[in-house]
């Protein structure tokens, strides 16, 4: 949210991006994703919604402009972050109100994925070991 508020604010890019990252210290923030090599749907559906949306030009001119940075030095798109960013910029949230928004989304599948767990052995998945060095003095 910082990168792209200070570039919509008239940072040049690559300076915006130069100080995410050298704050942050991992990476370039909003980009990237393992899950996704071939990018991230996710933050390109965002992305595209977000352009649409009334009054998000100057939101989105930051992140073309981003993108558009990252994209000539480094082989990471957007991801689910950056969209996130943009649309807390766009609606004007709080700066932490990317990672609720997301958690709400993702409460689905915990709740989901903690019904599968009550159904099945306790500790499954634990895994099972024996110690076989020196005995305790």
């Amino acid at each position: 949210v910082r990168m792209l508020r200070a570039v919509t604010e008239g940072d040049p890019a690559p300076s915006a991006i130069a100080r995410a990252v050298r704050d942050g210290g991992r990476g370039i923030p909003g980009f990237g994703q393992a899950l996704y090599a071939g990018g991230d749907m996710r933050a390109a559906v965002l992305l595209e919604l977000l352009r649409e949306a009334p009054g998000s030009a100057d939101v989105m001119a930051a992140v073309d402009a981003v993108a558009g940075e990252v994209a000539r030095r480094a082989d990471a798109r957007p991801n689910l972050d950056l969209a996130l960013a943009a649309l807390v910029l766009w609606a004007q949230m709080p700066e932490d109100a990317g990672a609720v928004v997301f958690a709400v989304g993702r409460i689905a599948g915990w709740i989901t994925h903690a019904i599968d767990e009550y159904d099945e052995r306790p500790m499954r998945l634990r895994p099972r070991g024996r110690y076989v060095g020196p005995a305790p003095e």
